[in-house]
């Protein structure tokens, strides 16, 4: 009985003591709402970034339903949310544009720069924002400009990436596919660009041309050599030889020669002028062969041009295997002249007595933009320059050459000619 008295007067003593340590804990105090065992405890969800075409559906789904008077407000407080534009989703992207007028459109390489098919861009009631919600290519590269009452030009303000061209820069599209070429190096070796004149007898004028010669050239071995036409947007508005510097340096290509060509009226030597295509072969080569230690191989020796100077390029290649074994063209309305370049490709060798082999073993990179089926010209008309390239590499084929055609999501663009210009010398000298 003494046992059971103890132990009793032991437990009491204990539940004193516990509920004397509730009181003073607040560590063990009892919550005072119960989660039940099974209950879905729910987490908060993330908000869209600002910065993504999510994210703005979002934003454009509030502001559509407040009264007009608050909306720029919630404008405001979005676009300080935004640190450039366009918004880029895998397949999608938001054209914004901030300002006055009447009408808004996006005119550029989706459209062929034609005014009368520019998208319209919708402004958001009671703000001065607009928007455009397109879809496109994952891999495209697209120049553009806003097109403000049918009349002004403008660059996006919200975008800092800028294309070159001759007439201004223009922004740039970038999806996040897209494949850039432009190796990144610091300070590479800088090679030298020299100024040339020649006394041309085919083309009875002085040509001026501008040399680039490579850093790291190894003493006593020739180089292989790329005459550009267009040379003076090659050399100064697409500043090729930083980019040479730095694949060269990269050992991405080998130490080349690069001859930039100014053209004086392209519209005249690059449209199928028999004369300019001897200059180049019969008067430029030789001089380069005298005055440079160049290999005199014509399958380490290469012609590329853009547009009209594609054009003057394949003219030269196919006229003189036996000099050029290596081309580039980009983007050439290779259909000029009621399409007789094509013609002529089949049986231009035998013509000019001139071996068989030498055409078939000529290495040829086309380029051209997917969106170039509707290209205008005052003096050559409508022109579909996709249908063009693929004619050319059918009759390039066809004639024995080893080619390679690149077709992307991009435009008649100076910027996608600068990206598929290196992919074109990484797969003829790399």
């Amino acid at each position: 009985m003494k046992r059971w008295l103890a132990v009793w007067f032991y437990l009491a003593a204990a539940g004193v003591w516990l509920a004397a340590c509730q009181t003073i804990s607040p560590r063990i105090q009892p919550s005072a709402t119960a989660v039940s065992p099974t209950a879905t405890i729910t987490l908060p969800t993330a908000t869209p970034a600002a910065q993504t075409p999510v994210g703005f559906e979002q934003f454009l789904a509030g502001a559509q339903a407040q009264q007009l008077s608050q909306r720029p407000a919630t404008v405001n407080g979005y676009m300080a949310q935004v640190e450039q534009a366009p918004l880029i989703g895998p397949e999608t992207a938001v054209i914004l544009y901030r300002g006055p007028g009447q009408r808004v459109q996006l005119l550029g390489d989706m459209n062929n720069w034609n005014p009368e098919t520019a998208a319209d861009l919708t402004r958001l009631e009671g703000t001065d924002l607009w928007y455009l919600v397109a879809s496109f290519e994952p891999a495209a590269r697209l120049d553009y400009l806003f097109l403000i009452d049918g009349s002004e030009r403008r660059l996006d303000p919200l975008n800092p990436q800028l294309g070159p061209n001759p007439t201004g820069p223009r922004s740039v599209l970038v999806m996040p596919a897209y494949d850039d070429p432009l190796p990144v190096v610091g300070a590479p070796p800088r090679g030298v660009v020299s100024s040339h004149t020649l006394d041309s007898a085919a083309l009875n004028e002085t040509r001026t041309f501008f040399v680039y010669e490579p850093p790291g050239q190894v003493i006593g071995q020739p180089l292989p050599v790329l005459i550009m036409n267009n040379g003076s947007n090659f050399l100064t508005l697409l500043e090729m030889p930083r980019y040479l510097d730095a694949l060269i340096a990269e050992r991405i290509l080998p130490p080349l020669l690069v001859v930039f060509v100014p053209p004086i009226d392209a519209a005249i030597e690059y449209a199928l002028n028999d004369n300019y295509a001897v200059f180049l072969a019969d008067e430029l080569v030789p001089y380069l062969q005298g005055n440079f230690n160049v290999s005199g191989q014509a399958a380490e020796t290469g012609i590329a041009g853009a547009d009209l100077g594609a054009l003057a390029a394949v003219q030269a290649a196919i006229r003189r295997p036996d000099v050029f074994g290596l081309l580039v063209g980009l983007s050439g309305p290779y259909a000029f002249g009621d399409g007789r370049l094509l013609d002529e490709i089949g049986d231009s060798a035998a013509r000019l007595g001139l071996q068989k082999d030498a055409a078939s073993e000529q290495r040829v990179f086309l380029a051209v933009g997917s969106y170039e089926t509707g290209q205008t010209s005052q003096d050559r008309g409508p022109l579909d320059l996709v249908q063009a390239a693929e004619s050319l590499e059918t009759a390039l084929i066809e004639g024995g050459r080893q080619i390679r055609l690149e077709q992307r999501p991009a435009g008649h663009s100076w910027g996608y000619w600068r990206d598929a210009l290196i992919r074109g010398l990484i797969f003829l000298y790399g």
